[in-house]
């Protein structure tokens, strides 16, 4: 019974154009090491995570690839556009602290594709990697 269903569904032509295909690999590229601590950071949207404080449920992470320094800031998660604004404004704080990045590298998240932090990244001046999809060891040190 399992050859007969395994062989109707490779002629479902429905079930063909459904189906979900393996990803290609493509080869590595190496991160460029900076020369100095806090030119490069990663930054990333941690959660959701138990709201006991004050119904902080998310964290917005920064990580500087030279060191391996991490900050994390509590957020409220409340949609796309506010976790965007929501990061923002934390790494403005982070830049008020440590001093302002040439790079910044994120994953592919929502609040990191958006025209809001595009426009981020255009005003502070810092150049946008994004990571490859489903390769979340890109990110972090």
């Amino acid at each position: 019974m399992s050859t007969e269903i395994r062989n109707w569904c490779k002629e479902c032509t429905s079930c063909q154009s459904n189906k979900v295909g393996k990803h290609t690999k493509t080869p590595l590229h190496q991160l460029d090491i900076p020369s100095e601590r806090f030119a490069c950071i990663h930054v990333d949207l941690v959660g959701p995570i138990h709201p006991e404080n004050k119904g902080h449920n998310m964290l917005f992470t920064i990580i500087d690839h030279f060191t391996g320094f991490m900050a994390a800031y509590p957020l409220r998660k409340s949609g796309e556009a506010a976790s965007s604004i929501s990061c923002a404004k934390k790494l403005v704080d982070w830049i008020a602290l440590f001093g302002h990045p040439d790079t910044v590298i994120s994953d592919r998240g929502p609040q990191f594709v958006s025209r809001i932090w595009d426009e981020v990244a255009n005003i502070l001046g810092f150049k946008k990697k994004l990571t490859t999809a489903y390769h979340p060891q890109t990110n972090g040190k």
